[in-house]
């Protein structure tokens, strides 16, 4: 669709590309896609095996026309990736006039099967999976020196399992591959079981920006992250744009935003917390930086059908540059940039101070990524104690409980803030049946 300015009025203009079913007929393809045309083989022409491969009535091999990305590259070309689990996700260039198909820019058969397809005539250049490997959602960003592929993996309802995963590439085209050198491409549907595969929802290929999670303090862990979108702004902050559900009970979910850092060893990590005008601009010394942290070690995944999550465990960073608590191996830092070693990985990444989601206060935390996993962490208070606590009120109740009084006719009694001056408030309604115009009143003033 077309149209002068973004608020419209939008006009058809026509379709991009269409799935094709692969128990269509001939004649209902040459009628209602494009397909023939685009290829070149007469309308009257078999559709190609290889596109009726199928698994359980559902493609292993065809397109599945969905989410799709458009974009320019660096050389000024127009692209759209699109497609999903069926036969994997894939990219043709577009018209920059139009918006519609290239169709001077030809496609050639290069692998005939769902296991080695590498680009197609119709479908264009395989990016990610095939052969059912488990993926939609994608989303390609150049980020200084190279392109961006996200992925996201799993089903994304809050037991689906949903978590993005990210690969790389210095040519638009591809081929696409994670930390490890893993290529997106399924090779062979042998592997498709394996943690070598694309798609297996915990497996470790493609870096995985984050894990289900819940830091010690929140009342439910986040589920199911993904379908996301990643924008760099004019000032070089690079932020991740996804959706999220919870573990509770059912499928709420929030859009967020959290900002994005590309580190030493080529991987992008995710700050711990949600974006909140947070900058890299500050340089860190060792002594400010050592201390007892909160951490979270994203791992490639958990037990997502049953809503498990990665807990925050504890962790040290010594003064001396060696860990301690959970964790064993050596800690360095240049600046922001730090580097943790811990085992086979070696964690690059930032030093930042954001505010901890839910508790409005800063802290001082660090962002990093190896191989095929995250590790966040935030500076506690103290080894057991996540905030400083001693100058905070504890709960109270302000106003009576199970109060049936009429309109406007009960007032609690005034209470002093303390601490910090910030005041969380919880609005019960113990009314229950009652015509009480459920209204609550808080009032709020200086000296």
């Amino acid at each position: 669709l077309t149209a002068d300015s973004p608020e419209g009025t939008w006009k058809h203009v026509g379709p991009v590309i269409y799935s094709i079913p692969w128990s269509a007929s001939t004649s209902n393809i040459a009628k209602y896609t494009d397909f023939y045309s685009v290829t070149g083989l007469t309308s009257g022409s078999a559709l190609p095996a290889r596109y009726k491969e199928n698994r359980n009535g559902n493609q292993t091999y065809g397109l599945n026309a969905i989410d799709p990305c458009v974009f320019y590259d660096e050389d000024g070309k127009l692209w759209m990736t699109y497609g999903s689990w069926f036969g994997g996700l894939y990219m043709i260039e577009l018209d920059k006039t139009t918006g519609l198909r290239n169709l001077n820019h030809k496609y050639e058969v290069v692998g005939g099967t769902s296991s080695n397809a590498k680009e197609d005539p119709y479908m264009g250049i395989k990016l990610y999976g095939g052969n059912h490997a488990s993926g939609e959602a994608s989303y390609i960003e150049y980020i200084n020196d190279r392109y961006y592929l996200f992925v996201t993996y799993g089903g994304l309802t809050a037991a689906g399992g949903y978590n993005m995963r990210v690969f790389s590439s210095t040519s638009v085209t591809g081929p696409y591959k994670d930390m490890m050198g893993h290529d997106a491409r399924v090779s062979a549907s042998s592997t498709l079981n394996s943690n070598t595969c694309p798609g297996t929802v915990n497996g470790q290929v493609g870096t995985r920006l984050m894990s289900y999670y819940k830091w010690d303090w929140m009342g439910l862990a986040f589920c199911a992250q993904g379908h996301n979108s990643v924008v760099v702004d004019d000032d070089g902050k690079i932020f991740n744009v996804y959706h999220t559900r919870f573990n509770g009970g059912n499928e709420g979910h929030q859009v967020r935003v959290h900002q994005m850092f590309q580190a030493s060893n080529g991987g992008l990590c995710t700050a711990p917390f949600e974006y909140c005008g947070e900058t890299l601009d500050k340089t860190y010394t060792m002594d400010q930086v050592a201390g007892w942290y909160g951490t979270l070690d994203h791992g490639t995944g958990t037990n997502y059908a049953s809503l498990a999550y990665v807990s925050q465990t504890k962790m040290e960073l010594k003064a001396d540059g060696t860990l301690g608590g959970s964790y064993t191996g050596t800690w360095s830092l240049n600046g922001n940039k730090i580097t943790i070693k811990r085992g086979s990985y070696s964690f690059e990444g930032y030093v930042l101070t954001q505010k901890a989601e839910e508790r409005n206060e800063e802290v001082i935390c660090f962002t990093t990524v190896a191989n095929d996993r995250s590790f966040w962490g935030f500076k506690k208070f103290s080894e057991d104690q996540n905030f400083d606590e001693s100058n905070k009120p504890s709960n109270f109740t302000l106003g009576a409980e199970n109060n049936t009084a009429a309109f406007f006719t009960s007032f609690s009694d005034y209470y002093p803030m303390q601490g910090d001056g910030t005041l969380e408030a919880k609005f019960v309604n113990y009314t229950a049946g009652g015509n009480n115009w459920d209204n609550w009143l808080l009032v709020c003033c200086n000296d």
